[in-house]
């Protein structure tokens, strides 16, 4: 049909609907009804519903339709028979819109029949999943080792209890035997009419039986020979292979791989035929490895089973007569190892088991030299010489299969993505490993770990020049390997022990020589590692820098004494410290901050307290303050102040607080330090001074550390002024709280109820000299958190508490210092118990008054708090307990201070407190107003 008969064609049809559609409008809807659009009308219509709905309300506007016809339209002819209507103006539908394509079928009208050729899928249930595992899969499985074991016990039974008896024993291993195939004939029925799951346990359990059988002939009936029943077990075995590819379910492939290996385990004696034994494990390898490499989906499995059976039963093998034939063991290890480096490169180059493959390859490698080595070695065929070359020989081989069938060199350069490129990796990964071995074998002691840390670092320069990751790995592995060997094989191997010089309290030895080289050697490596964005190998610097820095430490201790210890650990410190700035990847400035609070840990624990609780303490002779202990503590601290400063030049935000808390840690080392110094000339002095007699050494340590530390405390808190120093200020702020509150605990208050009031001169002695200077720390404390700058961080913009707890503690050494001197002056007790009643109420009235003259409530409080104790002793104990004459000395002092201070109160109280309280008032009117 040509293009003009299809033209003519579509008018002609275009007439007709034309003239159905001017029949529809003249007939007219029945009364009472709205008229019905044609059908394809209605859809036109719908869809431009939709259309207008899903592009939103803007879009939904009436849209004008044309009153005329537009040109080209083809008018139909009038119907003969029929009355001619005059034109009508019929509104053309609006075409679809063009987001909003109309389908053709919507078009005419009709709808899309459904699709009869596909069939619908059936929803599966929810939970079929494990159902049908557990009912189906575990069931079998479970199945088995129960059938097993119930055939088992039946033999077991039927000759213990002698059913057996009229049978000859052919016939009962025939009916064993009948039983075992009559389970396999079971499971080939269920597999042709029901499914393979259904057949797997009866396959199992009747191979299991038969495994049974052919065992029994030997151990139970003695109808076969040794050798006869190990025959009959493997042709069990081959059937059961069969029976696996038969049903393609690797659960008959892994029992038929067990009771396979399980044979020899059984039936074989050292009279054996070796020969005979090593084809029959060859032909079981052979099968599992056809079987998986054939159909990977599920004989996969069998792979890995058969390296679980083959491995440990081939060792065994190599043990007990690899000696005696070494060069067919090493034959039949080859065959073996080629064998699965052949069905590994199959597998990976079908793009199969991405990381089965190398990890099966390596663990046979891995075997297969470790057995191999010891074969040679047990027979010495030819010296050691030998094992170099065969482990050299194994990673040629393994490269040139990584050259063959993967990417070459390619593959060490970039990421590996195929199965092939993966197990090309390894080849290349396990050659390298395999010719640092071979190089270690070839020397003897330490040059095994010379020859590894040489291969370890050019490896990694390799790798940062080529570049090849894969290069940094084995660097990597090779050089943990050599530094595993340098820290715990080297040190215990005599020809390293012997002592080559001693220089002071250090003693070098062959194996001090070797570690150097290794510790250089790892943070060589550390520095040559190439930069990376992967976060695993951003941290391999840093571990392999951290691993020269313990080997560092562990050489240290091991071959020096005692402070020169703690001395090359300090050394280490610095040297981290000082190489930081070409070490940032390492992380130098934090490994040398670690090894600062190691030695600084080390002095305080073992040098310093260590040495303190010696009984030789005292008779030591080392002059205080001159000594080495004092010169390593004033070392740490520098090493420390230097540390804040790196760190605050470097690693400006984050670093204000590093550096704080480094410097306070060491200002505290440092007073720490000088306390055992301290302690050291206070122990020399009592044993010969007069003065110091009447002190007890524990009390005399406990006043000269209160002074010690105020001491310190105030100047860390001076040279914090006006820096930016937060963290260092309130470290002193708290040991001369620490201090004050030392002095008042134990320097005083535990000493006078545990040993009595010692037997001193009264104000002259160093209980009142030391509590006094405290005082005077204290508020110098305190003036100096007055006249802090108004531009200081959040941190020290509130010293009114601060302040608040300088002046109690000031108020408390105050009222304690007279307490002490004044039982101290007194020897009678009356006396005593008048003087302090007097004493209190006195400081009591002074605390008033203070309150008073700085307008401090808290004064007054406390002020008024020691006069109601004051009173409340007088009425019960010194009236109690006093004599006449003091008691009145007692009651009168206190009544006139109290007359006193209730005088003061009425006096100055309306005046001080209504200006406190109109200032007050003030100020919250004032706030209230600013709140407004």
């Amino acid at each position: 049909m040509g293009e003009d008969e299809l033209r003519r064609e579509l008018e002609r049809l275009l007439q007709r609907v034309e003239r159905i559609e001017q029949l529809l409008e003249l007939t007219g809807p029945p009364e009472g009804e709205a008229p019905t659009p044609p059908r394809a009308e209605l859809s036109l219509r719908a869809d431009a519903e939709r259309a207008e709905t899903a592009a939103g309300p803007e879009a939904a506007k009436p849209t004008e339709r044309p009153t005329r016809p537009q040109e080209g339209t083809v008018q139909p002819p009038p119907v003969i028979g029929q009355p001619v209507a005059p034109p009508t103006r019929r509104a053309a539908p609006p075409p679809p819109p063009a987001a909003a394509p109309v389908p053709a079928a919507a078009r005419s009208g009709a709808a899309r029949p459904p699709d009869l050729t596909r069939p619908e899928r059936k929803a599966e249930p929810e939970g079929r999943g494990l159902e049908f595992f557990v009912g189906a899969k575990l069931a079998a499985w479970v199945a088995v080792p129960l059938i097993l074991i119930a055939a088992a016990l039946l033999i077991k039974l039927g000759i213990d209890s002698g059913w057996w008896g009229r049978m000859s024993e052919t016939l009962r291993c025939l009916l064993i035997a009948g039983f075992g195939l009559a389970l396999v004939a079971g499971g080939e029925i269920a597999l042709r009419r029901i499914s393979r799951v259904a057949s797997v346990s009866l396959f199992a359990a009747g191979l299991g039986v038969l495994y049974l059988d052919a065992f029994a002939t030997f151990s139970y009936f003695s109808l076969l020979s040794r050798e006869g029943a190990f025959a009959l077990m493997a042709v069990v075995a081959l059937v059961g292979f069969g029976l696996t590819l038969r049903a393609r379910f690797a659960t008959i492939g892994v029992l038929s791989l067990i009771g396979g290996y399980l044979t020899p385990v059984l039936l074989y004696s050292s009279t054996g035929r070796h020969l005979e034994l090593l084809c029959f494990m060859t032909v079981l390898f052979v099968i599992a490895l056809a079987l998986s490499a054939a159909a990977p989906r599920p004989f996969r499995l069998l792979r890995y089973v058969v390296l679980a059976c083959h491995l440990p039963l081939a060792l065994a093998w190599m043990i007990w007569s690899g000696q005696q034939f070494w060069v067919m063991a090493i034959v039949f290890m080859s065959l073996w190892w080629a064998m699965l480096l052949a069905e590994t490169v199959y597998a990976a180059l079908r793009r199969q088991s991405r990381l089965g493959n190398p990890v099966a390859l390596l663990i046979m490698t891995a075997w297969y030299v470790t057995a191999g080595c010891w074969v040679l070695v047990a027979s010495a065929p030819g010296g050691p010489d030998w094992l170099g070359l065969f482990t050299a020989g194994i990673g040629v081989l393994g490269a040139a299969a990584a050259l063959q069938f993967g990417p070459g060199l390619d593959g060490l350069r970039q990421k590996p993505r195929e199965a092939m490129d993966v197990l090309a990796v390894a080849l290349w990964a396990q050659f390298g490993v395999l010719i640092a071995v071979a190089v270690a074998l070839q020397f003897d002691g330490y040059g095994q770990s010379l020859s590894w840390l040489a291969v370890a670092v050019a490896s990694i320069e390799i790798g940062r020049r080529l570049p090849s990751r894969g290069c940094d790995v084995f660097g990597l592995a090779i050089g943990a390997l050599a530094l595993l060997r340098v820290a715990l094989l080297d040190p215990h191997m005599t020809a390293l022990q012997n002592e080559l010089a001693v220089v002071g309290g250090i003693t070098i030895n062959g194996w001090a020589i070797l570690a150097l080289p290794a510790i250089a050697a790892a943070h060589v490596a550390a520095h040559r590692l190439r930069e990376s964005a992967n976060a695993f190998w951003i941290g391999m610097p840093v571990v392999a820098a951290a691993i020269g820095t313990l080997l560092w430490m562990g050489m240290c201790y091991d071959r020096c004494d005692d402070l020169w210890v703690t001395g090359g650990w300090l050394l280490g410190a610095a040297a981290l410290l000082g190489c930081q700035r070409f070490g940032k990847r390492q992380r130098y400035l934090a490994l040398s901050l670690f090894l600062l609070a190691a030695t600084a840990a080390k002095w305080l624990i073992i040098d310093a307290a260590g040495e303190r609780m010696s009984a030789q303490w005292g008779e030591l002779g080392v002059i205080p303050f001159a000594n080495w202990h004092g010169a390593l503590a004033l070392a740490i601290v520098v090493i420390a102040w230097w540390a804040s400063r790196v760190l605050r030049r470097h690693i400006a935000e984050a670093a204000s607080t590093g550096a704080q808390i480094i410097l306070a840690c060491g200002s505290i080392f440092l007073l720490i330090a000088l306390s055992f110094e301290l302690d050291r000339a206070l122990t020399s002095a009592s044993a010969t001074s007069t003065a110091l007699a009447a002190y007890s050494p524990a009390l005399l340590r406990g006043l000269a550390f209160a002074a010690l530390w105020g001491v310190g405390a105030l100047i860390m808190m001076q040279l914090s002024r006006g820096r930016d120093l937060p963290i260092v200020l309130g470290a002193g702020w708290v040991l001369l709280v620490l201090s004050a509150l030392l002095w008042l605990g134990y320097g005083t208050l535990y000493w006078r109820i545990m040993e009595g009031t010692v037997d001193t001169t009264v104000v002259v002695n160093l209980q009142f000299a030391i509590g006094a200077l405290l005082a005077i720390l204290l508020y110098a404390a305190a003036r100096l958190w007055r006249s802090q700058p108004a531009d200081q961080p959040a941190a020290l913009a509130r010293p009114a508490d601060d302040i608040a707890i300088a002046m109690a503690l000031l108020a408390l050494i105050g009222l304690w210092l007279g307490t002490l001197e004044i039982d101290r002056f007194f020897h009678d007790r009356m006396a005593t118990h008048a003087g302090l009643s007097v004493y209190w109420a006195l400081y009591g009235v002074f605390l008033v008054v203070a309150g008073f003259a700085k307008r401090a409530a808290a004064a007054r409080y406390a002020g008024l708090a020691l006069l109601a104790v004051t009173v409340l002793k007088v009425l019960f104990i010194d009236l109690a307990t006093v004599e006449q004459l003091w008691r009145v000395i007692s009651f009168l002092a206190s009544g006139l201070l109290l007359v006193g201070t209730s005088l003061l109160y009425t006096k100055l109280s309306p005046r001080i407190l209504a200006s406190v309280g109109g200032a007050e008032s003030t100020a919250e009117n004032t706030e209230s107003t600013e709140g407004t």
